[in-house]
């Protein structure tokens, strides 16, 4: 869904900007200010797409079970109408026909076979098994070789309620023209709602250069947007806090705000654009 400008534009671009910043190069000292130059903004790159990925993908499969009063509609007796409504109006498809389903009890296995959707600006291609609990409510996804524009992901995500406010868990792998990632999601609560969708909570990522957990505050994606467009992830590398904020800008340009350490914070095109 997102992609990342390479490590070492991603490098040349924090250093340099900082730089001008500042008016010269940040100094922390000895060799802490080597890694947080050279070391630092791969690291962000990475688990800024990874992170952004994951959550994004998350958000997409699991919305159709997130709005207000879904909790209540999947305990009720035809679970079938309720879930294909709910996957065709969160998803808002340009040609429904692209969606095919087969049936066994309450489960249900949605082939996607490229499927271009309104509400988030993605094709979706590939195969999700959903499965619905009615004691306590809960959605379960798994999916394989589901491809999002043009990464890949493999994994499972499960949806459960409290007090009308949904709570997502999942764990998936990430493939993307940058690398690869694996990603663990805990307790991200989730909203949606006719101004989007709004996830807070923490999140366990492995890329090459990082391992660690992230904690996401407020991330907002607006109707039709694939990247936020406000809220913020942080988490700790090498000692130094780093926190990406999501712009405005942010699904049209790819550019976040990024702040590591006591560096002054720069905004980087660590992400490519919605597509248009």
């Amino acid at each position: 869904m997102t992609r990342t400008l390479s490590t070492s534009l991603a490098l040349a671009a924090i250093v340099a900007m900082t730089a001008c910043s500042t008016g010269s190069a940040p100094t922390l000292g000895g060799r802490q200010q080597e890694q947080t130059q050279e070391q630092g903004p791969e690291n962000t790159a990475a688990v800024t797409e990874a992170l952004t990925e994951s959550v994004s993908i998350a958000a997409l499969l699991g919305a159709p079970f997130a709005s207000e009063g879904i909790e209540d509609e999947l305990s009720g007796m035809n679970i079938k109408k309720v879930v294909e409504q709910s996957v065709l109006e969160a998803y808002g498809l340009t040609d429904p026909g692209c969606l095919s389903y087969g049936w066994e009890d309450k489960t249900v296995t949605v082939t996607f076979e490229q499927c271009e959707t309104v509400a988030y600006g993605v094709a979706i291609d590939g195969t999700v098994s959903m499965a619905v609990s009615t004691d306590p409510i809960t959605v379960e996804f798994l999916f394989q070789d589901l491809d999002i524009e043009d990464g890949s992901f493999d994994g499972e995500l499960s949806v459960s309620y409290a007090d009308g406010v949904a709570t997502f868990e999942a764990e998936m792998d990430v493939t993307t023209p940058s690398g690869n990632a694996s990603a663990e999601i805990s307790e991200l609560t989730v909203e949606v709602s006719q101004a989007g969708i709004i996830a807070s909570g923490v999140a366990n990522v492995e890329t090459d250069k990082y391992t660690g957990a992230v904690s996401f505050e407020q991330v907002w994606w607006l109707p039709g947007d694939c990247l936020p467009s406000s809220g913020s992830m942080s988490y700790l590398d090498d000692g130094f806090t780093v926190k990406v904020t999501f712009l405005d800008k942010t699904p049209d340009t790819g550019i976040v705000l990024v702040k590591i350490g006591k560096l002054p914070a720069v905004e980087m095109p660590l992400l490519d654009a919605c597509p248009a």
